[in-house]
């Protein structure tokens, strides 16, 4: 007669976020020496946004095999996601364009890309243990599995030249489904604990992951 115990755990193992934001600008004289054209002040500023999480939850339950030795199994499944922004926008008062030389224009460029990336994947973990009043010996073992990134791409380019949109300058771009996929490999862990004494305890646990010839 054994019995067995279970539990379900949640937990965010990775949360970063960040902003960010540079302005600079300078000037831009349209003809060298000859002052025909006045001086221009070419204006750029850039804002970013970033956050990505990580969540893993985990399944699993135990029993003893017998007096002294206990077993466990656990189905892992990592969700996270990410999401950044970057917006870069541009303008001149009077600026040359191509299209409207030898006059000078208002120029305004205006760009953002949006990236967005969902992370899974599954893997099994199976765990040993010996204990006696004094010493505790465990093993556990991951087993190999793939972790998958997809992301997704948008990209808008809007130019105006004289408050009317420019052609040349204007885009919106997707590239979805982008997929890729890393190994992690088969994971081996041997540890344990020696109490000497009512306040003493040793410890000591060593752990192997080979990644050699692993694939992303």
């Amino acid at each position: 007669n054994h019995g067995f115990v279970g539990g379900i755990s949640y937990a965010r193992t990775f949360d970063e976020a960040g902003n960010g934001a540079d302005d600079f600008s300078f000037l831009i004289d349209p003809d060298g020496p000859v002052p025909t054209y006045p001086v221009t002040l070419y204006n750029i500023s850039i804002r970013s946004t970033y956050h990505a999480q990580v969540t893993p939850v985990t399944v699993g339950f135990g029993t003893r095999l017998s007096e002294r030795v206990a077993a466990g199994l656990s189905a892992n499944v990592i969700t996270g996601n990410s999401v950044s922004l970057y917006n870069q926008h541009e303008k001149a008062d009077s600026f040359f364009v191509l299209e409207y030389y030898p006059q000078p224009s208002n120029y305004d460029f205006n760009g953002t890309v949006i990236d967005s990336s969902k992370f899974s994947g599954i893997f099994f973990s199976f765990g040993f243990k010996y204990f006696k009043p004094t010493l505790s010996i465990g093993a556990v073992l991951k087993m190999p599995y793939k972790l998958r990134q997809e992301t997704n791409s948008t990209i808008r380019e809007v130019t105006t030249v004289n408050g009317l949109v420019r052609s040349n300058g204007t885009v919106t771009e997707f590239r979805d489904g982008n997929i890729t996929d890393i190994e992690m490999p088969l994971m081996v862990g041997v540890g344990g604990s020696l109490k000497t004494g009512s306040s003493t305890t040793f410890a000591a646990d060593i752990e192997y992951r080979p990644f050699s010839g692993k694939k992303l």
